[in-house]
This record gives C-alpha cells, sequence and structure tokens, in this order.
C-alpha cells in the first residue's frame, strides 16, 4: 500500500540566538556606512543602510514559526504556497549542523531553490516518496544561502519571496 501523503510541521528557518555585541557590531557598522554616504553626499543612501540594518536587527531577533510542509500527489506544499511537480527538475536531502534539510530545484529562473527542514520526519520515507515524481541528484546549495547561514541566518523561501515581493512591488 502506498502512502498516499507525507505531513510534518518544522520551523521556518533555523534559529541561533545574537548576542547583544552582535547588535552593537551590526549598529556600529551602519552607522559608519551611512556617515560615509553622507559625506560623499549621498542621503538617500545613508537613510537605505540605516533602514536596512534596522530591518536586519528585527530579523535577528525574530523567532521561527512552526510551518507545516506536505507532500501529495500534486506537488509539495509548503506552509500554503503550492510547488506543483511539473515545476519541480530534481530534489535533495542534505544533513547540515541545523538538521537535514529537503531541497528542491525549481524550473523557474527567479527563485530556482526551495528549502525546508524535514524535522524529526524520516529522510527515508520522504526520499522513497518524492522518487515517485522527481529524481535524486545532489543539488548544491546556492553560495548566498551558505553565506547567510554563515552569518547565523537562515532565510526561509517564503519569506525571502515575501521580501522581494515587497520591494518590487
Amino acid at each position: 500500500m502506498e502512502i498516499e501523503t507525507i505531513q510534518w510541521k518544522a520551523p521556518e528557518y533555523h534559529y541561533s540566538k545574537k548576542s547583544s555585541d552582535w547588535f552593537w557590531a551590526v549598529g556600529i557598522i551602519a552607522f559608519s556606512a551611512s556617515a560615509a554616504a553622507v559625506i560623499f553626499n549621498n542621503v538617500i543612501f545613508a537613510i537605505f543602510i540605516i533602514l536596512s540594518a534596522f530591518t536586519l536587527s528585527l530579523y535577528a531577533a525574530r523567532k521561527p514559526s512552526l510551518i507545516s510542509i506536505e507532500l501529495n500527489n500534486k506537488g509539495v506544499v509548503i506552509d500554503k504556497y503550492l510547488y506543483p511537480y511539473q515545476t519541480l527538475e530534481k530534489f535533495c536531502l542534505i544533513e547540515k549542523k541545523s538538521g537535514v534539510s529537503l531541497i528542491l530545484k525549481s524550473k523557474k529562473t527567479m527563485f530556482p531553490f526551495i528549502t525546508a527542514q524535514i524535522g524529526q520526519t524520516e529522510p527515508d520515507s520522504i526520499r522513497e516518496y518524492l522518487s515517485r515524481y522527481l529524481t535524486e541528484e545532489e543539488i548544491l546549495e546556492p553560495l548566498t544561502q551558505t553565506v547567510i547561514e554563515y552569518l547565523g541566518f537562515y532565510l526561509s523561501n517564503n519569506l525571502f519571496k515575501a521580501s522581494v515581493i515587497a520591494i518590487l512591488n
């Protein structure tokens, strides 16, 4: 008997607590960069730097919410967003220090990688289920995501998309 769906809940991203020194460093760097922008007569850029530092600090202090993830016969559902199998090329399960992550390669050019933590779900059951619809191949994480994680962040796809859509609108 085949499993019809696999569902689990996982944190939106891996959370790492930032020390007060981290926030001081962001503030000092932002203040210095905005002062340099003002010296070079670029006040708008200085305001942008201050707003960016403020937003970064808010995001750093934010704890992740628990999102639901579902694999079904139509596609992969991550927190109300359906990614149909027709729009996906391949998948990969990667073990990191924060846990095992599912990486999906999309056919889209704007957001080609979709990542989700698998939480306590068994990786073999996910692998077996997704193998019915997609091929499993090794996928290298994008450099930007690796750098962001090194700095102590983990951008979820939905949060990143929402940020880009808000900027573009």
